[in-house]
């Protein structure tokens, strides 16, 4: 509830690394309860308000924060994290 709050502030008041990390937050508060599906989403969000950003090591740690979930649903499989690995690539290309 906080975060959802801490959220709403940040969209009105608030930089796009600053939605983009409270989104990770709230990713990491359903990460902590194994609501992996929920967890995803907010982790994707903040992907996309980084991406408007240049801060390529917090793009990193949402990445990896998508890792740690695909990890958890042991799902493997390359299809669903081929996106994010492409971002993770440029990033890495652009220092």
């Amino acid at each position: 509830d906080f975060w959802l709050k801490s959220l709403k502030l940040r969209e009105l008041y608030g930089s796009k690394k600053d939605i983009a990390g409270v989104l990770q937050n709230i990713g990491n508060v359903y990460f902590k309860i194994a609501n992996y599906q929920k967890a995803l989403e907010y982790y994707f969000k903040a992907i996309k308000y980084l991406e408007q950003t240049e801060e390529n090591f917090l793009i990193n740690i949402s990445l990896n924060s998508i890792g740690y979930v695909y990890f958890e649903l042991k799902n493997c499989a390359m299809k669903p994290a081929a996106e994010p690995m492409k971002v993770c690539v440029q990033c890495a290309s652009r220092g």
